[in-house]
């Protein structure tokens, strides 16, 4: 005797595996399940058929009270349906009802269906309001737009960082070095500058030098200082120090780095790649 549920490719059309009793199908939709379909798995015994079963008493009184319950009595599926001709002709009722029916089909059916029918269906009857998966399809909705939004800021985050080094902190530098009042104690050269900041021997002081005059660091005057038997350029190393403080030194670093990525490119024998 085949009884239980079969798998792989005998399913149905939302992908579940059909319910087989003794080599019969009993189709289910939804919360109803077919008892034209089970009187037949049961051996089709004239005295039982469904319509005789449901003119009873004690059917009558289950589906009454069936009925009464709220989580039932007000679903938008009609407890007992009749469909005349078509792939769904027959008797098909609420699956606690088709329960109850199994029970006066045959003990072993009913046996059965209390394992196999009843796990199946009551998986099937837990459903999700409405509301709520409008709410979760919403909700997704924004998290993959939330998700797009990011990836976009995470392309565009080293170019805005780039320019906010060499367009937007100059400027702001030059600004606020402009509202500060500086008492001048001595002026330094660049090299000087740089070793008291603690900055790598790279050969970049020329371009610092620049920088500081650029950023309005120069000796008033165009001040210069002795350097051996050549001169050089006095800067303010207290304007020096506030525009490092205010990104001057993330401008220095990053040109450091730069410096220090040629240096790696250079070939053996101390040849610069053509």
């Amino acid at each position: 005797m085949n009884i239980g549920m079969t798998s792989g490719t005998h399913t149905t059309t939302r992908g579940l595996p059909e319910l087989v009793y003794s080599g019969h199908v009993i189709h289910d939709r939804h919360e109803l399940l077919s008892l034209t379909d089970m009187w037949r798995a049961s051996g089709s015994p004239e005295d039982r058929r469904p319509a005789e079963w449901l003119r009873s008493a004690d059917a009558q009184r289950f589906i009454d009270a069936l009925g009464l319950m709220s989580d039932v009595g007000n679903s938008h599926t009609a407890l007992v349906e009749t469909k005349k001709g078509g792939p769904r002709q027959g008797t098909w009722a609420h699956w606690q009802i088709a329960l109850a029916y199994a029970k006066y089909l045959s003990p072993e059916f009913h046996m059965w269906c209390n394992t196999v029918v009843r796990e199946r269906m009551q998986t099937q009857s837990v459903s999700v309001p409405a509301d709520l998966v409008e709410l979760i399809e919403r909700t997704d909705g924004i998290c993959r737009m939330m998700i797009g939004k990011v990836a976009g800021i995470e392309k565009a985050l080293p170019i805005l960082v780039a320019q906010i080094a060499t367009e937007v902190l100059p400027s702001m530098v030059s600004a606020a070095m402009a509202s500060q009042t500086f008492t001048v104690r001595r002026g330094k050269t660049a090299g000087q500058i740089w070793r008291d900041h603690g900055f790598p021997r790279v050969r970049i002081t020329g371009w610092f030098g620049n920088r500081l005059a650029a950023m309005g660091c120069a000796i008033e005057g165009g001040g210069r200082g002795e350097l051996g038997l050549t001169t050089a350029r006095l800067f303010d190393p207290d304007k020096a120090d506030a525009w490092l403080r205010n990104g001057g030194r993330m401008m220095v670093e990053r040109k450091i780095a730069e410096r220090k990525g040629q240096g790696a490119l250079r070939l053996v024998g101390g040849h610069a790649p053509a």
